[in-house]
Formats: structure tokens, C-alpha cells, sequence
């Protein structure tokens, strides 16, 4: 495929056309996404290879076009198995994200769908070149820590309710003052510190910020 790039590029007999994406197709290895458009003005169909900002290895930057985009192709002129999209281009439904108006770099994605970023290694949010070192949090870990600690705070203040007595003196005293009771409370929040917080599974061992 690359050589056929090549070639399309040195042949002065290359045409730019615009054209408006009618179908979809999807190799069954997912090696190349195929589009049938229909070329402006003539309303000619052909079928076009999607090129991609970055490719690699299971790797790249991929945001498939949908039916009714307007795509900029490159074509060999009378070879139509020399096409290729090599650009988006916006239409009236196209909006420019009203972010990205006073020079932002913007991402968004289409209304309903996921965005991902995927690495295997490590996923850095930074404001610079600098490396950030602080994990983001995870959500799922903390809420369960948080419900873990709720839950003592929880059965200790109902066994306190269950247990209040009046002392001599008329103050309301409760066996969970006791000496074994509070050690036992040290006990549950020694392992709640151990973990989730002390051994960072609390935190992401992929994903890092700044503060």
C-alpha cells in the first residue's frame, strides 16, 4: 500500500476530488477500512482506501468517517483501485466545537461513543516535557474504601447506642470504651490503612497527573 501512495504522489495525473462517504467496509484482519463515495460534481461512485493521521502495530489514531461526510480523495486518473481519502472536511452538520473557536487543541468525539486512550505501558496527563508522578485515583477502589470505613463507623455506632449505661456519676458510659473495644477499633483501621491506602491500590499503577 505504501508504494501505491508513492506512486499516486509522483503522478502528475493525480486528481483531487471531493467526495461524500455512502458505505462502510471493514477488512475481515481490520488491515484497511474501504468507502464507496460519490465524487462532486459528477455524482460518480467509487470506492476509496481510508488513510489514517497514525498507524502502527495494533497502534494509530482512528475515528472512522460516518455516512454523509465530505472526505478530500486522491485518485490516479481512469485508476479507480488507486483511490485514497487523505482528508476530512466539515459540512453544515460538522460543527466546529465552540472550544476549539479561540485556538485549543480539541478531541470530541461523536454524540453516543467512547473515547479511548490505550497504552500498555503508561498514560501521562501533564502541563509539560516533565514526567508527572501522581497516580489518579481509582474510583472503584476508593468507593469501596469508603464504604468499608463507613461500615465501621457505622456497626461501632450501633453497638455504642446498644450499649450505653448510666456511671455513677450520671454520665452515659458505654463498653465500647473499654480498653479491648478501642483496640479493636485500632485493629479494623490499621487493615483499612494497610489496604487499599498503604500497599496504593488505591492508586493507578497506568494513568498519571499533576496536581
Amino acid at each position: 500500500m505504501i508504494e501505491d501512495i508513492k506512486k499516486i504522489l509522483k503522478d502528475d495525473s493525480v486528481h483531487i476530488c471531493v467526495g461524500k462517504v455512502l458505505k462502510l467496509y471493514v477488512a475481515e484482519d481490520r488491515s484497511y477500512l474501504k468507502i464507496l463515495a460519490s465524487i462532486f460534481p459528477e455524482e460518480r461512485q467509487i470506492v476509496a482506501t481510508m488513510s489514517w493521521e497514525a498507524v502502527g502495530p495494533e497502534a494509530g489514531e482512528f475515528t472512522f468517517p460516518v455516512q454523509e461526510d465530505m472526505v478530500l480523495i486522491a485518485q490516479v486518473e481512469g485508476d479507480d483501485d488507486q483511490a485514497y481519502v487523505i482528508k476530512r472536511l466539515t459540512s453544515r452538520a460538522d460543527k466546529i466545537p465552540q472550544a476549539a473557536l479561540n485556538g485549543d487543541t480539541v478531541k470530541k468525539t461523536i454524540a453516543g461513543k467512547k473515547y479511548w486512550n490505550i497504552s500498555d505501558t503508561r498514560i501521562n496527563l501533564s502541563r509539560g516535557d516533565v514526567e508527572p508522578t501522581e497516580n489518579v485515583v481509582l474510583g472503584q477502589i476508593f468507593k469501596k474504601f469508603c464504604e468499608d470505613l463507613i461500615e465501621i463507623h457505622k456497626n461501632h455506632a450501633q453497638n455504642d447506642s446498644e450499649h450505653l449505661h448510666m456511671g455513677n456519676l450520671g454520665y452515659l458510659v458505654g463498653e465500647s470504651t473499654k480498653k479491648d473495644d478501642l483496640l479493636n477499633r485500632k485493629t479494623e483501621y490499621d487493615t483499612l490503612k494497610q489496604s487499599p491506602i498503604s500497599d496504593s491500590k488505591i492508586l493507578s499503577d497506568l494513568s498519571f497527573t499533576e496536581k
